[in-house]
């Protein structure tokens, strides 16, 4: 779990200052303004069944907006999530954040 450590260590270092966060999926690109609050780590009780929920979250705290393809929402509970699994890769410098999972990449820069 350090690649978490280190990755809410980085957040935590950007709190209460907004991140542009830019999600790429499948050909999707999701676009997420947030304000960041609180980071935090959830966690299923119980796996899901279908495999397409990770068991483990980083969760970001904090009022947000997400643009996508279906226009423009706010960030569902002002908790936006990135899902924590097996095959993580990360890159980062003081400005920026490369979250790269299997399904998809965050982008996440400090504004």
């Amino acid at each position: 779990m350090r690649d978490i450590e280190q990755v809410t260590g980085w957040l935590e270092s950007h709190l209460h200052h907004s991140l542009r966060i830019t999600k790429q999926e499948d050909g999707d690109v999701d676009r997420i303004q947030l304000h960041l609050d609180r980071v935090s780590i959830g966690h299923l009780q119980q796996k899901d069944p279908e495999g397409y929920v990770a068991k483990d979250a980083v969760l970001l705290h904090g009022e947000g907006t997400i643009q996508s393809d279906q226009g423009q929402a706010h960030v569902p509970l002002n908790v936006y999530e990135i899902p924590w699994t097996e095959q993580i890769q990360l890159k980062e410098d003081a400005q920026h954040m490369v979250i790269e999972t299997e399904r998809a990449t965050y982008i996440l820069e400090s504004m």
